[in-house]
């Protein structure tokens, strides 16, 4: 959001409680994928957050470093194999690039995996995957390049109305003046 913020001329301001990224981002396994969200407009979010990374590859190009090239899921037998078949015919009707795919194209697509029971699996031509810490740091600095300003830490405390306008936050480093406020901030979102 800074990045794109900045990149078309606004002055960007991004208050970091710990460190940029020191939340879910460092943790993040950084899959990049919709293939298995529920319901309809959560995949659908996940799928344009997905074709967003894309769009970012061609602006910032190999500094970002995403692996695309898929993803394989598989599972034994069973009713792990019935549910894996079923989930792959609703993303086949919502347009998702998923097919399933048998033990043969499964040894081709992953040659060093042993799947053990080989029940069904699935591979989705759309997916990738990226070190989520090197990403931050990347479109970071992107976006400081653009002007944007990184204040960490400084944790928002409150938020600064006049009349029903937010016009700020209070911080643990004081107040910051804001025409535009984007809480983009996880976990904290609902506390704020």
């Amino acid at each position: 959001i800074a990045y794109h913020l900045s990149q078309r001329g606004a002055e960007v301001t991004i208050l970091e409680k710990r460190r940029p990224g020191s939340g879910a981002t460092q943790n993040s396994f950084a899959w990049l994928n919709a293939s298995i969200k529920q319901p309809r407009p959560y995949y659908e979010l996940n799928l344009m957050g997905m074709l967003g990374w894309r769009r970012l590859c061609t602006e910032i190009g190999g500094e970002l470093q995403i692996q695309w090239g898929g993803s394989v899921r598989w599972v034994p037998s069973g009713a792990a194999a019935d549910a894996l078949r079923r989930m792959v015919g609703q993303y086949q009707n919502w347009s998702y690039p998923i097919s399933l795919v048998d033990e043969a194209k499964f040894s081709r697509l992953l040659p060093s995996i042993a799947p053990g029971s080989f029940g069904a699996a699935a591979f989705c031509s759309l997916e990738g995957t990226t070190d989520p810490m090197h990403a931050l740091g990347m479109i970071l600095k992107k976006a400081q390049q653009f002007g944007a300003k990184i204040e960490y830490p400084c944790e928002v405390t409150g938020l600064n109305l006049t009349g029903d306008r937010v016009s700020g936050v209070q911080t643990t480093q004081g107040p910051v003046e804001a025409d535009v406020l984007v809480l983009a901030s996880g976990v904290d979102t609902p506390r704020l």
